[in-house]
């Protein structure tokens, strides 16, 4: 770990606490719309002039961006390179930062049907590679790795124009002076990614498909910083990942976040009642959960977690998180997208009991009743006072009424359980980490770029 132990006078954050606000940079463009240019355009906007900060320094020392950022509606990818006052007296440090946490990553993950059912065989293993191993992953990483590794590239203004990442290593690795270190980094979806690309990056180091890697002298030295992501692929891959980059890799996870025990089927069962007796589990939060379970229960293979031995971060629930998100409006627009999507998949999916046949579920179909609920959710968040979501109520027709009057303890349940998941998953790391400083600083930014 000597690669990472770089202090300087303008610095406050250690290594750990750099790693996941550059990932959260990434994360940013989550907020945005639009195209790849679009997008590109407002990602490298925010993240100059977060990095350009004076406070920003402060936090987590001066870093210059030397390839990207590349923003496509999937996936942002850039690498930075640091560039502190005091940098040449320090071994050169790369960061590769993915986003992953944004809804529309998830949804493009998930978008088809074998992403995750279907596994492919690890594509970059060695050749001279003697072992019995068969490491496996998900179908939908092996597309991002193609995407990341060779498709995405900077504009021609951009820093890194037109090279593809693995262009980009090879140039690095052949004009450095000296030893490099370089470090993949992502939160979320974006872990998963991280473990991924620094994987492949350690494989294709020396030999690649078509003759020499990107790096045959070994300059470089990868390694992975990795913060609440599911698992990639099978045991096998879990295993020749830790042989790999174990001694070089970190991973933080919260224990009260639902992601990490994504796609393991004893942990998907478990993650119903991660915050009981404060949310205990109700029919609609096992629907929830039976919509995970039903992917990974017809895998031959069943995923396996990276570094499984480590210990989680000690997550404390947050018990006052609705009162402030009705105050302060906290929930972002990807975040209201992520919560009425997974709520009308629910609705739909929901079979009434047998005490409940009183009910008018007979003349309310699933989907009505599904965008009925969604309808609900802005007034239920947005309104302190309760007066909109009981105006919003009194306008739907009796049968509604009469069914929601019902069912709306058990509906708040779940809604309170899916707003904790995504606290859990997102602003709960920067309390554990102890950066909500940069946390503060990050949402000053965005609300400045989005108002112009």
């Amino acid at each position: 770990m000597g690669l990472h132990l770089t202090v300087l006078h303008r610095m406050a954050y250690t290594y750990t606490q750099q790693m996941f606000c550059l990932s959260a940079l990434t994360d940013l463009v989550g907020y945005f719309s639009g195209d790849a240019t679009t997008l590109t355009q407002q990602a490298e906007a925010l993240i100059q002039s977060i990095l350009q900060d004076d406070e920003s320094s402060g936090l987590i020392g001066d870093w210059e961006v030397v390839w990207g950022p590349v923003a496509w509606p999937e996936q942002t990818v850039m690498v930075l390179r640091f560039d502190g006052p005091l940098a040449q007296m320090f071994q050169s440090q790369y960061v590769v930062a993915l986003s992953g946490s944004q809804s529309t990553h998830w949804k493009q993950w998930l978008s088809h049907d074998d992403s995750l059912q279907v596994q492919e065989p690890w594509p970059y293993l060695p050749q001279a590679y003697g072992g019995d191993l068969e490491p496996q992953i998900a179908s939908g990483l092996g597309r991002c790795l193609q995407c990341v590794l060779h498709d995405m590239k900077p504009h021609h203004l951009q820093p890194g124009a037109e090279l593809s990442l693995v262009e980009l290593m090879t140039t690095m690795a052949t004009e450095l002076p000296e030893p490099a270190s370089i470090t993949v980094a992502g939160h979320g979806l974006g872990g998963t990614l991280a473990a991924g690309i620094g994987l492949a990056l350690q494989d294709l180091q020396v030999e690649g498909p078509n003759g020499a890697g990107w790096d045959p002298k070994q300059q470089c030295r990868i390694a992975t910083y990795l913060s609440g992501n599911p698992t990639p692929g099978n045991a096998d891959f879990a295993y020749y990942f830790e042989s790999v980059l174990g001694a070089s890799s970190q991973r933080l996870w919260n224990k009260l976040d639902v992601v990490p025990y994504a796609w393991q089927t004893d942990a998907i069962m478990l993650s119903s009642f991660l915050y009981a007796p404060y949310i205990a589990p109700n029919d609609f939060i096992q629907i929830l959960t039976g919509f995970s379970l039903e992917k990974v229960k017809m895998l031959e293979d069943p995923y396996c977690q990276l570094l499984p031995h480590t210990p989680p971060l000690p997550g404390q629930l947050n018990h006052t998180l609705l009162d402030g998100l009705k105050i302060e409006n906290r929930l972002g627009e990807e975040d209201m997208k992520l919560l009425t999507g997974v709520t009308a998949q629910i609705f739909a999916a929901y079979k009434p009991k047998p005490s409940q046949q009183e009910l008018p579920f007979g003349r309310i179909n699933p989907e009505e009743l599904a965008q009925t609920v969604q309808s609900l959710l802005i007034p239920w968040l947005g309104d302190p006072t309760g007066e909109q979501l009981r105006n919003t109520m009194s306008a739907l027709h009796a049968d509604m009424q009469e069914l929601l009057n019902e069912l709306w303890e058990e509906i708040e349940k779940l809604l309170l359980y899916l707003i904790q998941l995504i606290y859990q998953h997102t602003e709960a790391y920067h309390h554990l980490l102890g950066t909500r400083d940069f946390a503060r600083l990050l949402r000053r930014h965005l609300i400045k770029v989005r108002s112009n």
